[in-house]
């Protein structure tokens, strides 16, 4: 469920027009999708981590090479 299908389902209120049902299915969509950003953002970690890690070693080695210079 994407952002305006929940939109649709949360009318003005003025008559009572939003159902429970219509909430369970907001709620459960957003819950969906934060854990589809949760899992995306996890991934992106575990792939950065490594990569920033060996280019800060990189710099360490090239640092202490011109030091000994």
């Amino acid at each position: 469920m994407n952002l305006d299908d929940m939109l649709a389902l949360l009318p003005d209120n003025t008559t009572g027009q939003i159902s429970a049902d219509d909430l369970r299915q907001i709620v459960t969509g957003l819950w969906d999708y934060t854990a589809s950003v949760q899992s995306t953002l996890n991934e992106v970690v575990v792939t950065a981590v490594p990569a920033v890690q060996a280019a800060i070693d990189e710099l360490d080695v090239r640092v202490t090479a011109l030091e000994n210079e």
